[in-house]
């Protein structure tokens, strides 16, 4: 089901996937669930923790607090958007 929801998000964000290659549609829908699947129930919405022991202490900021599925920046490009792309536009008219 995760596959599934990763590959609709992959399909609405970005126009040109089409043009991608299996291989990339496949691995980047993998990482989108890994990233989702990395959090788990016990840190469901927490965005950052802090343990202290004695004269120790360690805090923690989680990067996908919510267990989004999400497309970075890295493969959005993968995927052909966020490229800029050169075209003529005649405003003449076509008159002499």
């Amino acid at each position: 089901m995760l596959l599934e929801d990763a590959t609709q998000i992959i399909m609405d964000t970005c126009p040109r996937w089409s043009q991608a290659s299996d291989r990339t549609l496949a691995s980047i829908a993998r990482a989108m669930v890994v990233r989702k699947m990395s959090v788990g129930d016990e840190r469901l919405g927490v965005t950052n923790a802090q343990q202290t022991a004695g004269s120790f202490s360690e805090s923690f900021t989680y990067s996908n607090p919510m267990g989004d599925l999400y497309l970075t920046k890295a493969e959005k490009g993968r995927l052909g958007r966020g490229r800029a792309r050169a075209f003529h536009l005649d405003m003449s008219g076509g008159g002499p």
